[in-house]
């Protein structure tokens, strides 16, 4: 997870969907 950036909710959010997509990652 990159939060260096000023996104980085942005960014946590689409982790977010992405681990709840693919739990297996």
């Amino acid at each position: 997870s990159i939060a260096k950036r000023p996104s980085y909710m942005s960014i946590c959010r689409v982790e977010s969907k992405v681990l709840i997509s693919f739990p297996d990652a």
